[in-house]
């Protein structure tokens, strides 16, 4: 039984460590590490006496009291961390320049896709159906940064 306990605590640092560094939430590895110290603890009262109890409950709970400082040191996280800023923009383009131009699809529309425009390629959205690639369009509207097209009737 000594060893059911040993492998019970074992097992629920294993399952912790994964927890913290690879599952990072409040996962199924945190749940089951959490019941194997408890059914650790609790196996341990129910066949030995109270004093290897105590022992199994003091040496569990310094062991989650050590890994917690650890775990939120500073130094720790910077490692798992990403620290890097994003300081770049969407540049927002003036499209109401091209309305009521227009040009090709180079890629197909379902709704969205490729045109291009005075030689420029742009992101189009399809203003009912599908439109094939290399089929001549116009942009008849300009939806939230969104170029609407219709084909042009051949």
């Amino acid at each position: 039984m000594l060893g059911l306990i040993i492998g019970l605590i074992f097992v629920a640092v294993v399952l912790l460590f994964i927890e913290v560094f690879l599952i990072p939430g409040f996962t199924i590895s945190g749940i089951l590490s959490i019941i194997s110290f408890v059914l650790a603890i609790y196996l341990s009262y129910s066949y030995y006496n109270a004093s290897v109890g105590n022992i199994v409950l003091i040496i569990s709970s310094l062991f989650l009291i050590v890994f917690f400082i650890f775990v939120t040191r500073h130094k720790t996280w910077k490692k798992a961390v990403l620290t890097t800023n994003i300081d770049s923009s969407i540049v927002q383009k003036n499209l109401s320049q091209y309305l009521n131009k227009k040009g090709k699809t180079l890629t197909r529309l379902n709704p969205t896709g490729k045109i291009i425009v005075e030689n420029e390629i742009l992101e189009a959205k399809s203003e009912l159906n599908i439109i094939e690639p290399n089929v001549e369009v116009e942009i008849i509207k300009i939806e939230d940064q969104n170029l609407i097209v219709k084909p042009l009737k051949t």
